[in-house]
């Protein structure tokens, strides 16, 4: 046992050796708010390094980046911490296991997958009303019956289907509460209108007046941050490409020192970019939110 043990030491070593060592100390403090760029690129590092423990340890961080791209932020984080655990974990020496062990990507259980049944519903309904509405669709559909109900199918298999799916207990969606309506009813029509009309209203920024100075200042101050984004991004690719070619270049001799001093510098040029980020933000939306008085 002892034996097989140091196998598996040397064997981790080696791999830690070929690069999955810098990856790790990156991988073990790096937030959400770095962008979903900087988590696929990070993601698409793992996957050159061609090795299964690697593989392991991505998984958690790939379900933290397909949950950001499906709008679940909170799952997302939840799950990025689990790859941050995951890259501390391996660094200490410990096995990983993979976030898809024991999952059957074929089940059907769970609120995650009830949520996104319901908002697919959601998303597929609003479409589907504002295509059978849309200019030169509804013209054309009114003069022709046949067409007429070959549009109007879709929007009734639709709710069929989401009829069906509910009753299975497979989506937490609400039936539509104008079920059984033709989707050319007017009081339909006028609902979704409505509906349409404010939510265009809540979306509309506030704006406020400022002088003509005011407002190119912002422009100016906007350029400027981006410029210095642009610096670190650049420099924080430099330093991270050197530290692999350091890590390559010394073999059995890097040591935690070497990993350590790159760390700490890519977190602190992170830290920066995210800091300007936020900046940039704040200064897009004052920009967005004032008009020249």
């Amino acid at each position: 046992m002892k034996k097989l043990k140091n196998i598996l030491n040397e064997v981790l070593s080696e791999r830690l050796v070929r690069g999955l060592k810098p990856l790790l100390m990156i991988g073990s403090t790096i937030k959400s708010n770095v962008g979903e760029k900087a988590l696929v690129d990070l993601s698409d590092k793992f996957d050159q390094i061609d090795d299964e423990q690697a593989d392991d340890i991505a998984s958690h961080l790939n379900m933290a980046i397909e949950l950001k791209q499906d709008r679940s932020p909170s799952e997302a984080r939840g799950w990025l911490k689990k790859f941050n655990k995951a890259c501390a974990d391996a660094l200490s020496g410990r096995s990983i296991k993979s976030a898809f062990e024991g999952v059957d990507e074929n089940t059907t259980d769970g609120p995650r997958y009830k949520k996104y049944v319901a908002k697919a519903f959601e998303d597929i309904l609003g479409a589907q009303f504002d295509f059978r509405h849309a200019m030169g669709v509804k013209q054309l559909t009114n003069k022709d019956m046949k067409l007429k109900k070959k549009a109007d199918a879709i929007y009734k298999a639709i709710i069929d289907l989401q009829k069906d799916m509910r009753s299975r207990g497979l989506t937490e969606a609400k039936l539509n509460e104008y079920e059984g309506m033709d989707i050319n009813d007017p009081i339909l029509i006028a609902v979704r209108a409505r509906q349409t009309a404010l939510k265009k209203k809540a979306a509309l920024p506030k704006v406020k007046k400022i002088s003509t100075k005011q407002y190119y200042k912002l422009m100016d101050k906007e350029s400027d941050i981006i410029d210095q984004m642009k610096d670190a991004a650049k420099e924080y690719q430099r330093l991270d490409s050197e530290m692999n070619q350091d890590a390559g270049q010394k073999g059995s001799n890097w040591t935690d020192a070497d990993a350590n001093r790159y760390g700490g510098d890519l977190n602190k040029l992170q830290t920066r970019i995210e800091k300007l980020a936020k900046e940039k933000l704040k200064v897009k939306k004052a920009i967005m939110n004032y008009r020249i008085g």
